[in-house]
């Protein structure tokens, strides 16, 4: 439940929050004046009146839209979902964001008229144009569906010819590794033929007729006789949450993966080792010629592979890599233990550093002194600034599930709502006494 106490402040926005954003909560908010005790959705709609969104809402709106000029590079994210519509029936929208060192904004989340990976790549576009920002996207953030990664009629595919250009491609990590460990269980407790776990609604439809006052937990002599044993509690502790809890760390990507791959060989249960290797396969996008240059802001590598790498990009006779190389590598499994990091670096691997608009100066001083130079001390910052995981557009989507179908009808408007939402959160971002600003704190 949403609570709100009486103060004396007049209004829930912070005081050093832009002009345009305050007064629009300010003009909006009930009386007497409320302050905020959390900021959900029904926090955010107690401050803003159930009549439609005026024409200061639009132009709001349209102030943020005019005043976002980010200098930085920009990935492009975007996740989509259905949800239902005022008349009833259900559409897909499309969340779509840019981020960058020091930048997260939502450009929208337009309906799509299908789920088919031309569509996304049309709205994905139409946004970037919208908001003129298209010539700063160097990189797209992407769950790895089909719709996504077809090589023809993918979203992926589609946006970078109407751009112009190749773009990064960071696939999302976090969706990689889901794929990995729903493989693992699956192969251990069956494929699940719906969004609950058989097992456990067997359970829950049982309980009724379990006599709970003479349950006879097991001893763990007991154990191996009624449980039969199941490898994927040990992947998952043994090889999987590490590799989850660094999935967002970029310059660990490549190492990881292939440490991961490694792993999984290594793993006891063949049937488990198969199936999750055959699933990451699929998947080798960090140690692709484009994003092995991650690598070398792995505070971890041994300096020997950082000096490997950065021969193999430099040496004239080395291999040039391929005129357009895959964004994805093939790596057969009789391969993986004997590769190395460096055994996939090519000139290609400094098409990432143009990308980012990364000085290589440092590249000609020994890793050992790397730190001590400019150029690699800018490059870690905007190797940090990277998004390699899909949180951000999974947040997007968030925003307009809560939203959807508040306050307007008006799909415009709609948008609108969205963007001073957005702002408004960014201004104040928690709902603490103390993380307001000391003018705005209730005495």
């Amino acid at each position: 439940m949403v609570e709100l106490e009486s103060s004396s402040s007049e209004s829930s926005s912070p005081a050093n929050a832009p002009k345009h954003i305050d007064f629009f909560f300010r003009r909006r908010v009930a009386s007497p004046p409320k302050r905020l005790r959390t900021r959900g959705t029904k926090s955010v709609l107690s401050l803003i009146s159930s009549e439609p969104l005026t024409e200061l809402g639009s132009t709001l709106a349209k102030d943020i839209k005019e005043t976002f000029s980010p200098l930085t590079p920009l990935t492009v994210h975007w996740d989509g979902k259905i949800l239902p519509q005022d008349d009833g029936t259900r559409a897909e929208r499309l969340a779509i964001l840019v981020t960058g060192e020091g930048v997260e904004k939502l450009l929208g989340v337009p309906k799509l008229h299908s789920g088919t990976g031309d569509a996304a790549a049309t709205a994905v576009f139409e946004a970037l144009e919208d908001w003129g920002v298209q010539e700063r996207v160097v990189a797209m953030c992407f769950d790895t569906t089909s719709a996504n990664t077809g090589a023809i009629n993918g979203a992926c595919t589609i946006l970078q010819q109407k751009i112009g250009r190749p773009l990064v491609s960071l696939a999302c990590r976090h969706h990689v590794h889901e794929l990995v460990l729903e493989k693992a269980f699956s192969t251990c407790l069956g494929s699940s033929s719906g969004p609950e776990i058989t097992i456990f609604s067997h359970f829950k439809d049982s309980w009724s007729y379990i006599n709970q006052s003479a349950i006879n937990p097991p001893t763990n002599e007991d154990l191996p006789e009624t449980l039969p044993s199941s490898g994927s509690p040990s992947f998952a502790t043994e090889i999987y949450v590490l590799r989850w809890f660094e999935s967002t760390v970029p310059s660990y990507a490549p190492a990881n993966d292939l440490g991961f791959a490694k792993d999984i060989l290594q793993y006891h249960d063949e049937s488990i080792r198969k199936a999750c290797f055959t699933t990451l396969s699929r998947h080798f996008w960090y140690l692709s010629e484009d994003l092995i240059g991650l690598s070398l802001f792995d505070s971890r590598l041994p300096v020997s592979d950082k000096q490997a790498i950065v021969h193999n990009v430099q040496a004239i006779l080395y291999d040039e890599g391929a005129e357009e190389p895959a964004k994805r590598i093939n790596l057969p499994s009789s391969q993986v233990p004997a590769s190395t990091l460096p055994s996939f670096a090519t000139k290609n691997s400094l098409r990432l550093f143009g990308a980012l608009d990364i000085k290589t100066d440092f590249l000609s001083a020994n890793p050992l002194k790397w730190q001590e130079e400019e150029s690699y001390v800018e490059a870690c910052r905007r190797i940090e600034g990277l998004r390699v995981v899909n949180d951000t557009a999974e947040r997007g989507v968030a925003l307009i599930q809560s939203f959807n179908l508040r306050l307007t009808k008006d799909e415009e408007q709609r948008q609108f709502l969205l963007q001073v939402v957005e702002a408004h959160r960014h201004q104040q971002p928690g709902t603490s006494k103390a993380s307001l600003p000391r003018a705005s704190r209730p005495q």
